[in-house]
Formats: structure tokens, sequence, C-alpha cells
């Protein structure tokens, strides 16, 4: 048979000593490491408030935006809403290929992918009506 493995699996062979024993290293795991965890955590965020502080300011004493240059003799930044990003057949079919992937391998989501893909139909022809009109 073709889905059928030619070895015997070693998970079979786990005894209940064993069973125990992962667990007990998966545990341990967990507890080393969230000593450090915690620490990183508090480190991350704390390095997070201060950089969006510093912005924040920064977009306070450039209210022009990002991008736009501070002096005639700067040239102007990269602004990434204005690069394009062009949509092609390879990218469509890479992206309805993966749903395809994701709605046979896990159909207990099915639906919500179905309800995510009318919403997201929706609204792009919301949004194309809406930029056509003005």
């Amino acid at each position: 048979m073709l889905l059928t493995p030619d070895v015997p699996s070693s998970a079979s062979r786990l005894t209940r000593s064993d069973s125990v024993f992962v667990l007990v290293l998966t545990l341990t795991l967990v507890l080393a490491a969230s000593s450090f965890f915690v620490s990183f955590s508090l480190a991350a965020l704390a390095v997070g408030v201060l950089l969006s502080v510093v912005l924040h300011r920064h977009a306070d004493l450039h209210p022009g935006g990002p991008g736009l240059p501070t002096s005639p003799d700067q040239p102007p930044g990269i602004n990434i809403a204005a690069v394009h990003v062009g949509g092609d057949a390879g990218g469509l079919i890479f992206v309805l290929g993966s749903l395809a992937i994701v709605m046979l391998g896990l159909p207990s989501i099915r639906w919500f992918l179905i309800a995510s893909l009318a919403a997201a139909a929706i609204l792009a022809v919301a949004r194309i009506a809406w930029t056509t009109r003005t």
C-alpha cells in the first residue's frame, strides 16, 4: 500500500516509563527557558515602548512624513506606499494553490476560508467602485 510505512513506527514501541521521561524532559525545558524568557520579554517590551516614543517624537518634529527631505540638499527617502507591486498570473496561481491546499488539508476551516474569500471579494468590489467614482 502506498500510505502505509514499510518499517513500523518507533512510537509504538514506547513504554509508559519512556512517555513519562519525555514529559519530564519537556517540562524541564519549559521551566528552564522561562527563567530567561521572562527577562527577554520584559526587555523587549521596554525597548519597544522607548522606540515608539522616539518614533512619535520624530514624527512630531517632521510633520511632512517620512521620506521627505528636511533640507534642500538632502535627497528624499523611499516611500514604501509609492512602490508599485505588480500582480501577475504566477502570484494568482500561487495564492489559489495555497488556498486549495489548506482547504483540502484542513477541512474544519473550509467554511471560514470560503467566508473570508467572499468578504474579500465584496470589499474589493466596494473599493473599486469607490475609487472609480471619485
